[in-house]
């Protein structure tokens, strides 16, 4: 079932103009990226065209048609695809999954590091701010990996991805769909701003940068 909504599209659109947490999640990237890379659920294409910006060779790979078509119409010079990125097969030598599914599922592993040649750069999100958070999920994936035998680094952060919005009713809107819907509570301040927004949420994101390299046969 797709993911996209025309309104959650319109909530991150705002985010993305209001902050530079892509700018900012691409600088922490960056270093761990080596040659091709295939970016893994490239949702709306933000993080795909910010690299590809920085001179990378990068492809986008998404099957939400509103995703899609919204990364396509808004950066036309990036490329995307509509493949299931589990269909793929050595297709970059870098695979990027930016907050994307869970590798100790059914097997994800394997299968997300088959659409690469050289290593996975998979990020873990904790759905949590730093401050409050207990790391459980990167935890267990650290876990999961050591248990497979992977070599691999781990590397924990956190940054800022503020939602702007123009009402209370939209404020309990957002709230619900990001927070109480999924069992998560709402820590962080809420300000209000006189100009452009007149409220703007406060959201930390916690997680895991695991850069994780593929056997040799």
């Amino acid at each position: 079932m797709a993911w996209w909504t025309e309104k959650r599209i319109a909530f991150y659109e705002r985010a993305q103009e209001a902050s530079p947490f892509t700018s900012q999640l691409a600088d922490l990237i960056e270093p761990c990226l080596t040659g091709s890379i295939a970016e893994l659920g490239c949702g709306l294409g933000f993080m795909t065209d910010e690299l590809r910006r920085r001179g990378h060779v990068v492809t986008g790979y998404d099957t939400d048609p509103l995703a899609l078509a919204y990364a396509r119409s808004h950066f036309p010079l990036s490329s995307f695809s509509g493949e299931d990125c589990y269909s793929l097969k050595d297709v970059a030598d870098t695979s990027l999954a930016v907050f994307f599914g869970r590798p100790t599922v059914d097997d994800n592993l394997t299968r997300l590091m088959d659409t690469c040649t050289q290593r996975l750069v998979y990020i873990a999100n904790e759905h949590a701010d730093a401050a409050q958070c207990d790391w459980h999920i990167s935890a267990s994936t650290e876990a999961f990996l050591k248990d497979r035998g992977c070599r691999f680094t781990a590397k924990r952060c956190s940054l800022s991805f503020d939602q702007p919005l123009l009402d209370e009713v939209e404020l309990a809107e957002w709230t619900q769909e990001n927070y109480t819907r999924r069992g998560r509570t709402l820590t962080r301040p809420v300000s209000r701003r006189t100009q452009l927004w007149p409220i703007v949420v406060e959201c930390g994101k916690a997680f895991t940068i695991f850069i994780i390299e593929k056997k040799r046969n």
